[in-house]
């Protein structure tokens, strides 16, 4: 999840989803796709039950999605799955987020003391606000 969460982030925070986060061999999404590909075929964790095949990654895994659309169709709903949580994630955290990116554009460097005082603040003021896990 955390490799769509830059992506999330943009969608939840500013409505809009950049090019950032695709469109190269080692962006976000790819990485995402790449990781969601393994789970299937090399982790023993997807629909093709125990069994391993090599990784593959770039050009090789994208004639592999084109070549059996039961992958492709089985890596994407992981993709789904896991963008909509983190945006469901990103949708409750948003005003933590926004108020370290308020602070962070005042102090340009936070340390990790400050961050915890920002997350027990908001969690006092805002309900029950926790940490990212």
């Amino acid at each position: 999840m955390d490799t769509l969460g830059g992506c999330a982030a943009e969608e939840v925070l500013f409505g809009e989803i950049s090019a950032g986060a695709g469109g190269h061999e080692d962006s976000d999404l790819a990485r995402a796709t790449q990781l969601a590909a393994q789970i299937e075929l090399s982790l023993g964790m997807g629909g093709q039950g125990l069994i391993w095949y090599a990784p593959a990654a770039g050009q090789a895994l994208m004639s592999l999605l084109a070549q059996r659309p039961d992958l492709a169709r089985s890596v994407r709903e992981r993709l789904d799955r896991a963008y909509s949580q983190a945006c469901e994630l990103l949708k409750f955290k948003a005003p933590l987020v926004r108020m370290l990116a308020e602070r962070l554009m005042t102090a340009k460097v936070l340390t990790g003391k400050e961050i915890e005082v920002v997350i027990r603040l908001m969690g006092r003021t805002k309900g029950s606000i926790t940490p990212c896990e």
